[in-house]
């Protein structure tokens, strides 16, 4: 029994001191320094409160006979391993959480660069880091979720959501799309409407919003979560029917083009022939009787050639006009009109839309394709109808914010008119199809905000904090109009991108990769995707790791690989 043991008042067992990296290289440092004034190891450990056997032990480390003195004294030296922390953290961040990049390449990299002399380049310490700064990152998400929502002002939101799989369980994905921020990514057993209900409350608690709209395809989950668990819009995504609709005519037509072209070019190889055959009777020996009717079977098979050469332009010009009609769902499908800016009612567009479906059911027809296509269109039919409804519900929002401001009549219609579509064009320019497309709603959208904020306006003549809080109204409504859900499509993308190079992905690293997405990746205007949707900037997250980031740990000593020779002879064996 130990005397711990037999004496349970006892006080615990007091941890070992140990000497911290930084205390060695300040104390390497200050006694190699060349100005520093020369005295013994034993002196100067006596002064530095050191022993002398640490001391010693510390100067070997620092010997790196393969580097340059230069590059030695730096990184041996506090100023060099505060940079070496540093560097270390931001390959971690950038290429291994960030990036594709897996620890064996980091640890490559450190090989290469030399860097493993002054820092711990195996596989285990690499993974023993990348594992705490993954915790340390979850952590910082977790604080700034906390402290940036209770800051935040209340907002009703949009959600794409949907789902991705990553082996056997469904990892459920949700983005709000203004912002791109990702509310929810995590692991469960099911995808139906109580379990993306369940999800989306927990992710959402704690901070202000209301979903009062869910974007995504018309899965049946989805569906029973905006329409019971969320009591919230549900908005089509505009491109899988489009996708619907080009699946049904695109390839029946393009098979028809094809089969069209080789009819063609047999006829045009006819019609060549028989011309070969007119000029090889014409110029060579001439056989007995009569001359063949050559004018008869050139005009017959230019007559065929002639038909073929018809049945291809009308394949072709079918085939385009099925594109166009698919390309112009999206072109319709606007709240605000595309060339002058004023807006569109859900019945303007419903009409619209109806055309374009109009003209693919007449090219169907015209093409005799089958049941498949026909079937399509029935189901694009279906399909809008909630996407107009979508649009009619959009502008009962904006009546909704709107009578919220107090704005008289002209100042009404000057934000419903100049103002919302200057800002929705301003957001859709990015988005454009071509150069040119972007460039014209560039340029209607400075149009619009000009009108709208003119001093002669209506809108202009506010007091500056009106105007501010017009324009903040204003932004609101028009991130209420999300008719794709890109935004979380492409995040499944990454995450199959993730799972693929680097193995299944667990729960731990799941949730780091999506503190990754919201808190460190950054846009061309140097904004993450906390910072717009809380509308606040987060606290620096490479510093909050670098102040928890654990001491480096030094290379072990090389170990020689040569085995040691073995004796010649029997007798030369040790004894047992």
């Amino acid at each position: 029994m130990t005397p711990a043991q037999s004496n349970p008042a006892s006080p615990p067992t007091p941890e070992p001191f140990r000497w911290t990296r930084p205390d060695a290289s300040k104390a390497v440092h200050d006694f190699t320094h060349p100005d520093r004034d020369p005295t013994s190891q034993r002196q100067f450990a006596q002064q530095a409160g050191v022993p002398r056997s640490t001391l010693q032990h510390w100067l070997r480390q620092t010997q790196h006979p393969d580097v340059e003195a230069e590059l030695v004294a730096f990184f041996e030296s506090p100023v060099g391993y505060r940079f070496l922390r540093r560097l270390l953290l931001a390959v971690h961040l950038v290429f291994h959480l960030a990036g594709p990049a897996g620890l064996r390449l980091l640890c490559r990299f450190l090989e290469r660069t030399r860097l493993d002399r002054f820092v711990a380049a195996s596989f285990g310490s690499q993974q023993a880091l990348a594992v705490r700064l993954q915790a340390d990152l979850i952590a910082y998400a977790d604080e700034e979720k906390a402290r940036l929502g209770t800051a935040m002002p209340p907002r009703k939101i949009t959600v794409c959501p949907d789902e991705n799989f990553h082996g056997q369980q469904a990892c459920l994905v949700a983005v709000e799309p203004a912002s791109n921020f990702l509310l929810l990514e995590a692991y469960h057993p099911q995808r139906d409407g109580a379990t993306w209900t369940a999800a989306l409350t927990q992710a959402l608690q704690g901070l202000p919003v209301e979903v009062v709209q869910v974007t995504s395809d018309q899965a049946k989950g989805l569906l029973a979560c905006a329409r019971d668990g969320l009591e919230a819009q549900h908005t089509p995504d505009l491109f899988h029917g489009q996708r619907d609709l080009s699946q049904a005519t695109s390839l029946p037509l393009e098979r028809q083009v094809q089969a069209a072209q080789k009819a063609l070019a047999q006829d045009h190889a006819h019609t060549e022939a028989q011309r070969q055959r007119q000029q090889d009777y014409h110029h060579g020996p001439r056989p007995p009787g009569r001359p063949p009717d050559f004018a008869t079977a050139l005009g017959m098979a230019e007559a065929f050639e002639g038909h073929s050469t018809l049945a291809l332009e009308q394949c072709q010009r079918r085939q385009e006009q099925a594109r166009e009609a698919v390309r112009g769902v999206a072109d319709d499908y606007h709240p605000f009109d595309a060339t002058h800016g004023r807006p569109v009612t859900a019945a303007a567009v419903a009409q619209r839309l109806g055309q374009r479906l109009q003209t693919l059911e007449e090219v169907v027809t015209a093409a005799g394709l089958g049941a498949g296509s026909q079937a399509a269109l029935a189901k694009a039919r279906r399909w809008l109808v909630p996407l107009v409804a979508s649009l009619a519900w959009f502008w009962e929002m904006v009546d909704e914010l709107v009578s919220g401001l107090e704005l008289t009549a002209a100042a009404r219609r000057a934000f419903r008119e100049q103002l919302l579509p200057g800002l929705y064009w301003e957001r859709e320019a990015l988005r454009g199809r071509d150069a040119a497309q972007k460039q014209q709603r560039r340029a209607l959208a400075q149009n619009l905000l000009a009108a709208a904020w003119s001093p002669a306006g209506v809108l202009g003549q506010l007091p500056p904090a009106q105007r501010a809080e017009l324009t903040r109204v204003a932004s609101e409504a028009v991130a209420l109009f999300v008719r794709s859900s890109s935004c979380v499509e492409g995040r499944n993308g990454r995450l199959s991108l993730y799972h693929h190079g680097q193995g299944p992905l667990s729960e731990v690293r799941l949730r780091a990769l999506t503190a990754v997405h919201n808190y460190v990746v950054e846009r061309e205007d140097g904004t993450t995707a906390a910072e717009r949707f809380f509308g606040a900037k987060p606290r620096p997250v490479f510093e909050y790791l670098l102040e928890r980031m654990p001491e480096l740990p030094r290379p072990a000593r090389k170990r020689s690989s040569v085995p040691e020779a073995a004796p010649a002879r029997a007798e030369d064996w040790p004894n047992p």
